[in-house]
């Protein structure tokens, strides 16, 4: 991974332009900026974190991974937060395997450095907390929304989630891919992507799904894609 130096003008990470510019500068002197490579895992359900990340224009998964090999994938992590929440709680084994669905570029912080400033810097503080809130939020949501919602609500959730995230209306993917985050087979990811692109909401190429149609898509999407975003738009206010 290429890293270099960030200062606070490059910054997309939503989180720490939320910080008053003694702490954001304080911050990111303890940052180096890096590529995230297309599905790099991070760190492995279990394994003790090493770093905190801050996305810019990347999106990673938490997948929960069961012993058969199966997967699903609990929250996605973009600019509007942090890869390290069990850090912050005190506990430093991720509860799920960390990986990159959009690459792109975040914010690394050794654990120690990210410690130190956590208590240095009380609105890093009190943002950190509530972000893991709304990540715990989030991650109940998802438990309900692949239990309830159909595949074509969930396809479409998931394309809003990642598209805020990434800042970005194209995204990356592969059927199978997706067919594996959100657990369901890949002739059935097809039917739905096959739906929505019908619809005019999404052009689906090789590689590729462009959103065409947001204010479509929100609307095909289940109810948990508004209530999601309204817990994360309220503590970053």
């Amino acid at each position: 991974m290429k890293h270099t130096w960030i200062n606070s003008d490059q910054t997309q990470n939503r989180l720490l332009k939320n910080l008053p510019p003694h702490e954001q500068q304080q911050l990111l002197q303890w940052c180096s900026l890096i590529d995230l490579p297309d599905k790099r895992v991070l760190c492995e359900q279990g394994e003790v974190f090493s770093c905190v990340y801050f996305p810019h224009n990347s999106v990673v998964s938490m997948v929960s991974v069961l012993e058969d090999g199966a997967m699903v994938e609990v929250a996605t992590i973009g600019n509007e937060g942090f890869v390290g929440v069990p850090v912050l709680l005190g506990v430093d084994k991720a509860v799920a395997r960390i990986l990159v669905q959009v690459p792109g570029r975040a914010s690394r912080m050794g654990i120690d450095a990210f410690r130190e400033a956590l208590d240095r810097c009380p609105r890093l503080n009190a943002l950190a907390h509530n972000y893991a809130h709304a990540l715990l939020s989030q991650v109940t949501r998802s438990g309900g929304c692949n239990s309830h919602h159909s595949t074509e609500e969930r396809c479409a959730r998931w394309l809003l989630m990642t598209a805020d995230r990434a800042g970005s209306l194209e995204i990356p993917y592969t059927q199978e891919f997706l067919a594996t985050i959100l657990n369901v087979s890949r002739p059935r990811m097809n039917i739905a992507i096959g739906v929505l692109q019908k619809a005019g909401l999404i052009k689906a190429t090789k590689g590729h799904i462009e959103i065409v149609d947001r204010q479509g898509l929100e609307d095909a999407s289940c109810e948990c894609y508004r209530a999601i975003r309204e817990e994360f738009d309220r503590f970053l206010l």
